[in-house]
């Protein structure tokens, strides 16, 4: 039997490019993980049964820090609406803005998920949600007129659903330069580059969340900068 109750791999993918895969699985205890996956230093996003959340460097990465604890932040959820709420207790927001999507090829994504990408100058939101109420109510939720869907709905332990939708939404590219710097190479995330044809190197950052917030973490395609 298997220990999971969910488990999704998925990414942002279209005509105009694709994001990082990320994988997002459910514990038989009620326990949710976010991870990516595809780049060198992975961060595993963990929010337990108990309320407790954190994030931290997955376990190559910390070795390669040499560091014991490889947690990073620790926050506490917010509560789960009641059931008939139309209600939920968003755990993260993951944002892939179509200006910084990628193009070169990966050959997992075949077998992935695919969530559209917006249209230019516009973002994808993927949502990850704790809730009671049934897909229908979800889905009467999120189809106000824009482009949203759900791509994932499980119960868990309590019982509590994790649900996973998507929606389009306006977005405002703020590129990031990290200058060569001591013989190592820079990077450049930028959404007019045209230096950067297929831009191959990807990079997730988060915000700190307090208790009772949600983490948005942001996936960024662009490129390296020789020394």
């Amino acid at each position: 039997m298997s220990r999971n109750v969910a488990d999704l791999r998925f990414a942002v993918a279209g005509d105009a490019g694709h994001s990082m895969i990320w994988r997002l699985w459910a514990s038989r205890d009620g326990s949710v993980y976010l991870k990516n996956r595809g780049i060198p230093t992975s961060i595993k996003f963990s929010f337990h049964k108990s309320g407790i959340c954190r994030y931290a460097l997955d376990e190559h990465g910390a070795s390669a820090a040499g560091l014991a604890n490889r947690a990073i932040q620790r926050w506490r959820r917010g509560e789960i609406p009641p059931q008939g709420s139309g209600m939920y207790c968003r755990l993260a927001r993951l944002a892939v803005p179509t200006d910084y999507l990628s193009t070169y090829a990966d050959s997992e994504l075949d077998s992935t998920t695919k969530i559209p990408p917006a249209t230019a100058g516009g973002a994808a939101f993927v949502e990850v949600l704790l809730c009671r109420d049934s897909s229908s109510v979800v889905l009467r939720g999120i189809t106000d007129g824009s482009d949203a869907g759900l791509v994932c709905h499980a119960m868990l332990p309590g019982p509590v659903y994790l649900a996973v939708i998507w929606r389009h939404g306006e977005w405002e590219n703020r590129d990031i330069h990290m200058p060569a710097s001591h013989g190592m190479p820079g990077y450049q995330f930028a959404a007019n580059d045209g230096s950067c044809s297929n831009r191959p190197v990807r990079i997730a950052f988060q915000s700190k969340p307090r208790d009772g917030d949600s983490i948005l973490i942001t996936d960024l395609g662009g490129c390296c900068i020789a020394p």
